[in-house]
């Protein structure tokens, strides 16, 4: 492995795991609001430009990826030039490194000669690896909460945010080394999705790390999560060559669960979790007990006539985290990725980003390739589309961007052809 690679693996790794490290800090030295290790994720990523512009790596890629990175790239720097002439500069720039440089660790994937079953190989492993050591640490999250992390929830609490649990053992929902619940929720959903192919009894080692994500993903209780990895599975079972291999990964899936649900009975505050998961889910067919939901409309609508008043963008750094750290025109925070952004990129914008989404969807039509190939495409298209479908009620930001092109780099080189005993070793 060269040292770019190792060095690649590393900044994946930091994306995760980097809002733990903010607690930690400010646990030992005091909060502030503007620290160099927040922007530190982006600040790694600058090697990765240089390779791509000024060491020809645009030149590499896949056609489509291209296209759709242009677009991507061209719908935050619309909304970017938009912030600046608002005078909300320091907002608009966060924000555009939020959303549009996290892209470039996969396009440098994408880029790079390294075979790809030896990419996907790297890539899959450290993600696993990864996930394994924040699912454990967030169900430590929820027996006994860290005093970083209780100081974080509580001046979260403090903040007026009332869905996050009490920092009380079997109280908390579970956000681990993330900066929330949800971000995490979205996170495991993609993971598993992600593993979907590679699930077999062939790879125990895979599947003794199963359990470890199943129980964080339930403490998380976040619902846009759950309906993310039910959209991603059904879209690729529809689209999957071996759906008898699927039937079988999904009753090792309902396995995991049914062995969970029977051992975690006997633990001290299963009680508060079985309850709490089971009222959470009743949420999703039963919306007028769900009083987030009725909230979230009175939101909608406020966003809807902000829209109106500049249809052609407000630029970014006006809603969410970034417009925390400007004092012009700030707004509420949204829980729909798609109104945000049209709110920010308005309807140019928006309309590129839109098309950004439909070629990494879409994808190269290359040739059949193997039924691995096929099925790790099929992968690919279930994640991005449950990725998109996310925006409904969350957003892609941050570590999801990057991952959103990680995938979509291993969905590029998937007309590579790739034989089936390479492409499935995790």
């Amino acid at each position: 492995m060269t040292r770019m690679w190792a060095y690649s693996l590393a900044v994946l790794a930091l994306w995760v795991i980097n809002p733990e490290l903010r607690r930690l800090y400010d646990w030992r030295f005091g909060f502030a609001s503007i620290e160099i290790i927040s922007v530190l994720p982006i600040l790694a990523l600058l090697p990765h430009v240089w390779s791509l512009t000024v060491g020809g790596g645009w030149t590499r890629l896949p056609r489509s990826l291209a296209l759709a990175a242009w677009c991507w790239l061209g719908a935050f720097g619309y909304g970017l030039i938009l912030g600046i002439v608002n005078g909300n500069t320091f907002p608009a720039a966060y924000a555009f490194g939020e959303f549009a440089i996290p892209a470039v660790l996969g396009l440098w994937v994408a880029a790079d000669p390294v075979p790809a079953a030896i990419a996907l190989r790297r890539v899959s492993r450290t993600i696993f690896v990864v996930t394994s050591f924040a699912a454990a640490y967030g169900i430590v999250q929820f027996v006994a909460l860290p005093a970083w992390d209780a100081l974080w929830l509580n001046n979260v609490i403090a903040g007026g945010a009332t869905s996050f649990g009490r920092p009380e053992p079997f109280q908390v929902r579970v956000f681990s080394v993330l900066n929330a619940p949800g971000p995490f929720g979205n996170y495991l959903a993609f993971v598993l999705l992600f593993a979907l192919p590679r699930l077999s009894l062939r790879r125990p080692w895979l599947l003794a790390q199963m359990p470890l994500w199943l129980v964080a993903f339930g403490l998380t209780l976040d619902r846009s999560g759950w309906l993310m990895f039910a959209v991603g599975f059904c879209v690729y079972a529809v689209l999957s060559p071996q759906r008898l291999a699927l039937i079988a990964t999904l009753a090792v899936i309902v396995g995991v669960f049914a062995g969970i649900a029977t051992l975690g009975s006997a633990l001290p505050g299963s009680d508060v979790f079985t309850t709490t998961i089971g009222e959470r889910l009743a949420t999703l067919t039963d919306l007028s007990t769900d009083h987030s939901a009725s909230d979230r409309q009175d939101v909608y609508a406020r966003g809807i006539d902000l829209f109106w008043l500049a249809p052609a963008g407000r630029g970014l750094g006006v809603v969410g985290t970034s417009a925390k750290l400007g004092s012009a025109g700030a707004t509420v925070d949204f829980d729909s990725g798609f109104l945000a952004r049209l709110i920010e990129l308005g309807i140019p914008g928006l309309l590129m980003l839109c098309a950004s989404w439909y070629l990494l969807i879409a994808g190269e039509r290359g040739a059949a390739g193997t039924r691995a190939s096929l099925d790790a495409r099929a992968m690919v298209v279930g994640a991005t589309v449950a990725l998109f479908a996310l925006q409904l009620s969350g957003d892609v930001a941050g570590v999801l961007v990057v991952l959103l092109w990680l995938i979509a780099a291993c969905g590029a080189r998937t007309d590579e052809v790739l034989p089936d005993r390479v492409l499935v070793v995790a």
